[in-house]
């Protein structure tokens, strides 16, 4: 352990050349911003060892398909969330993508997933925000009710979208299967004063709302803003449900930036794995999604920190804490891959440091990292964190893959009109941290 933690201090205090030399040429996507990459995009050196761990969060509860279960600690395997099956999905089509696992490999394992959904207690088409993995997988009943959550079910369905795009000339029995489940959907259903509403819980015996909605869906800054796009694109959603949506700016380390729910990173940048927000709409998104870089950089400086990247993630010692730049308690991998996914060379940096930081054993990344010292802060790893550094490492290749759906060009069309309509009130002309002045790491 002592070794490990002095290799991880070399490379960050006197491999920083050789690092910057080591940059992805898939984790920026902006070697084509206005067209489709054709060329199969090229893994992420660390790609493999990644996905290598995300295998470790599947188990077979029934002896039969396997399922991807939420964490590695004492009982993260015997549970799991919609989310994690969208997820699943999404980072099994990506590593078929980038040839990390083979076309029959893949089509195998996500015919798994779909017998899965296929299984599940469902709500107006949408699936159970928690699933039991204990025996046939089902839908989790606490307390009486099952919970049903409209953007963990939303992450399914924009996973099926993909399957049904990757699938409908090669195997069209799976996409079939993928648009069944689609239809059956009714997200109107859970639409609240022309936004979309949080979900709702049941009676699990009888189906009555015990539990109504308790808020909806306002912010475009938010992990909401690729989901509905796609749930509109798709039919699921009214056009009213976007644009009813807001997006309002704050300042962060003297920066305008959007504003958004703890200020973290995963709430800035993850419309930003699907899209090219950067080049759709630079007087907007673009703005502040580079200033959002920027202004996390000045954190790190402000506290010390040696590496950056602050979203939700693990809470020492075993906990959950939503961490962003209001509380930049510790560092998660996937953060600091979607900094990286803006092209900025400060962040690529950063990315390769946290990178230079983890243990590659083939089990699953840690969540959290010290962002002073850049030591492990917690033993165990989520499916949703993994999955997310996993995207955003080849994030070219899910954009390529997203492309293919009817939804895709409509949500592009409505993002690039966030500038006509959303930019920042000012945008102080403030010194950049570069290269030469930024010491962070050093």
């Amino acid at each position: 352990m002592k070794a490990r933690h002095v290799r991880a201090r070399v490379a960050l205090l006197v491999g920083m050349a050789a690092l910057a030399s080591c940059r992805s040429p898939d984790i920026s996507g902006t070697s084509n911003r206005s067209q489709a990459n054709t060329a199969r995009p090229v893994g992420h050196p660390h790609g493999a060892q990644v996905y290598r761990g995300l295998e470790v969060f599947r188990v077979s509860p029934d002896g039969k398909q396997q399922v991807a279960a939420d964490n590695t600690g004492r009982f993260g395997r015997s549970w799991s969330k919609s989310t994690n099956l969208g997820l699943d999905l999404l980072t099994q089509l990506v590593a078929e993508r980038v040839e990390l696992a083979s076309g029959a490999s893949s089509a195998e394992h996500i015919a798994e997933v779909l017998s899965t959904l296929e299984g599940l207690r469902t709500l107006h088409g949408l699936f159970p925000e928690f699933i039991k993995l204990e025996g046939t997988p089902r839908a989790e009943v606490k307390g009486g009710t099952i919970r049903y959550s409209t953007l963990d079910s939303a992450w399914v369905t924009l996973a099926l979208s993909i399957v049904e795009a990757r699938y409908q000339q090669a195997r069209p029995e799976l996409a079939r299967r993928a648009r069944a489940l689609i239809e059956q959907q009714q997200y109107s259903a859970f639409i609240r004063s022309a936004l979309l509403s949080d979900g709702m819980s049941i009676d699990a015996v009888s189906g009555a709302v015990v539990e109504p909605a308790r808020f909806s869906y306002g912010d475009r800054n938010s992990e909401a803003r690729p989901l509905i796009l796609a749930l509109i694109g798709l039919g699921l959603l009214p056009p009213s449900a976007w644009e009813h949506m807001s997006y309002t700016w704050s300042e962060r380390m003297g920066l305008p930036v959007a504003s958004g729910y703890r200020a973290s990173a995963f709430v800035e940048l993850t419309g930003q794995l699907f899209f090219d927000e950067m080049a759709l709409a630079p007087a907007s998104l673009g703005v502040s999604h580079r200033n959002y870089v920027e202004a996390s950089a000045r954190v790190a400086r402000a506290k010390t920190h040696v590496i950056w990247g602050y979203a939700p993630s693990c809470d020492p010692p075993d906990g959950y804490g939503e961490f962003g730049l209001d509380r930049p308690d510790v560092v998660t991998p996937y953060a600091a891959a979607e900094l990286a996914t803006t092209g900025s060379s400060l962040a690529a940096r950063n990315l390769d440091r946290v990178l230079e930081a983890l243990t590659w054993n083939g089990k699953p990344v840690a969540d959290a990292l010290d962002p002073k010292t850049a030591r492990i802060l917690c033993p165990d790893a989520r499916m949703l964190d993994q999955s997310l550094l996993f995207l955003a490492l080849h994030v070219q290749a899910l954009r390529d893959l997203a492309r293919a759906t009817a939804w895709y060009a409509p949500a592009e069309a409505r993002l690039r009109e966030m500038d006509s309509t959303h930019r920042p009130p000012t945008e102080p002309a403030a010194r950049q941290i570069t290269e030469d002045s930024h010491w962070v790491g050093r």
